[in-house]
């Protein structure tokens, strides 16, 4: 059959994650105020599984962490870790390019769009689309607080796109998958 870490994957969209948990977000008892973030902020949900290919039932995102007691508790999520990702946006030469947003209101303003590429059988990233605040922009904190909230006349989306240029490497010939042999006789 079609073994897929024989191939490169991209995986992209609109994944309405950010990469480092908000612990305001975070499922707490009624009338509880969030906790102090820690000091080293932790990865979110949707970065940990894609960039490593599973997420613990201990991890803050974890669905159950969302479930009411005694819900059904799934012990892991996903175990794909021969298939984990890479965030384009991440990659060494092109991280100064790293988006502070790609969404934003007058209540939120965060990074959920994202280009994921396989770290097995890699395409090669030759560019990503540069957006208007990023990592590298100068003062780019006080630049994504200017910026105003979306959309408007300039971005017609809610969404500012992310892009990357890849290069697919051939792929050497193989059988066909999934291909059933006929024994009856012509």
């Amino acid at each position: 059959g079609l073994d897929i870490r024989d191939y490169p994957v991209v995986v992209c969209g609109d994944l309405n994650s950010v990469p480092h948990i908000n612990e305001e977000f975070l499922p707490r008892p009624r009338g509880a105020q969030p906790p102090e973030p820690p000091a080293t902020p932790r990865r979110g949900g949707v970065f940990e599984l894609l960039s490593t290919g599973t997420l613990s039932a201990r991890h803050p995102e974890h669905p159950d962490a969302f479930a009411a007691q005694g819900a059904l508790t799934v012990p892991q999520l996903g175990d794909f870790r021969s298939m984990a990702f890479s965030n384009v946006y991440e990659l060494e030469g092109f991280d100064a390019s790293r988006p502070l947003f790609t969404t934003k209101t007058d209540e939120f303003s965060g990074w959920i769009d994202h280009v994921w590429v396989s770290q097995h059988e890699a395409p090669e990233v030759l560019g990503v689309l540069h957006l208007p605040v990023c990592s590298s922009t100068d003062n780019a904190q006080a630049a994504a607080r200017a910026f105003p909230p979306i959309p408007n006349k300039n971005y017609p989306s809610d969404h500012l796109p992310v892009g990357a240029v890849l290069r697919l490497q051939p792929q050497p010939e193989r059988e066909p998958a999934n291909v059933v042999e006929s024994s009856a006789a012509p």
